[in-house]
């Protein structure tokens, strides 16, 4: 199925704003799994985290079975990260 303008300009932001996150804390790029988490430097609040694979895919569906996991995990991590900091469950 051919990309639309909007989707082909959507990957291509995301792909930059990752490859600024690598230029920015390379050291950390390389120890993450296969996904990223961090909050863009345009966010309107400061919890908006995004979470990205660090390789290009266009749907979720595209992960491998590793990257399942390591999304799980990641998004585990998070959760569990904003209720430690909001002291309440965001995950039932």
């Amino acid at each position: 199925m051919p990309k639309t303008i909007t989707q082909s300009m959507a990957s291509d932001l995301f792909c930059k704003m990752n490859q600024v996150e690598k230029e920015r804390m390379p050291a950390l790029w390389e120890k993450m799994s296969s996904f990223l988490a961090y909050i863009p430097f345009f966010t309107d609040y400061p919890y908006g985290v995004f979470v990205v694979p660090k390789r290009h895919m266009n749907y979720i569906t595209d992960c491998n079975e590793q990257e399942t996991k390591d999304l799980a995990h990641m998004l585990k991590t998070l959760t569990e990260a904003f209720d430690r900091l909001f002291d309440m469950p965001f995950h039932i």
